[in-house]
């Protein structure tokens, strides 16, 4: 019988933060049998919130160990005098080994509120 791939994606559409958070944690899940090891990137990208503006850009690669169902990285949002009341950025995940992406959480956005 053919084994199915595990599913990774973020654990909701959207995130939020206040500037005075200083961090934000965005939450990864796997779904599925969670036999094996199956890794995948990670990413932010701009959207009308501008990586060293208003948060650091962020990047790297996580390997979900065998019975491993959740996972998560850290953004630094930054506080900025000149800043909008709410701005956006994007986290993306790619390239996954092991595993696939989720159809839809593969992507979330990210709501940056200015406290």
């Amino acid at each position: 019988p053919k084994q199915e791939l595990d599913i990774v994606q973020f654990s909701a559409p959207m995130f939020a933060v206040e500037t005075n958070e200083g961090i934000l944690t965005v939450d990864i899940m796997r779904i599925g049998r969670m036999i094996g090891e199956c890794s995948f990137a990670y990413t932010t990208q701009d959207n009308s919130a501008i990586h060293g503006k208003n948060y650091l850009e962020t990047s790297g690669s996580i390997t979900m160990k065998d019975g491993q169902s959740t996972a998560s990285f850290q953004v630094p949002v930054l506080k900025n005098p000149h800043f909008r009341p709410t701005l956006e950025f994007r986290v993306a995940l790619s390239t996954p080994k092991g595993c696939i992406l989720g159809k839809y959480l593969q992507t979330s956005r990210v709501k940056v509120m200015n406290t």
